[in-house]
């Protein structure tokens, strides 16, 4: 999996696949990779994940919520299951962490 912070790809690429699908409430940067890899396939093309980038993510969310919601919520079986489902998600963004 590799989540959107760290994502790219060319602009007509983007736009050939619609973007983000917005009517994910999570897991809609995991669902544009799955995406951009098949298209890259049938177009020949190559979808490239460079592993020399360390990207260290925040800890609010583990914060701020117990630390088994934040395991399950973020596992991807459970966020495949329920990404479409607004209320699964609903303090995801009404309390959503700030920054110290």
């Amino acid at each position: 999996m590799t989540q959107g912070g760290f994502q790219f790809c060319r602009v007509e690429v983007f736009r050939a696949l619609g973007g983000y699908d917005t009517s994910q409430y999570m897991g809609e940067d995991v669902d544009f990779m799955w995406r951009l890899r098949r298209y890259a396939r049938a177009q020949g093309m190559t979808v490239y994940a460079p592993a020399a980038f360390e990207v260290t993510q925040s800890v609010r969310r583990f914060d701020q919520r117990p630390l088994w919601r934040s395991l399950v919520w973020g596992n991807p079986t459970f966020i495949q299951l329920l990404r479409r489902r607004r209320a699964a998600w609903r303090d995801w963004y009404a309390d959503p962490p700030r920054g110290a």
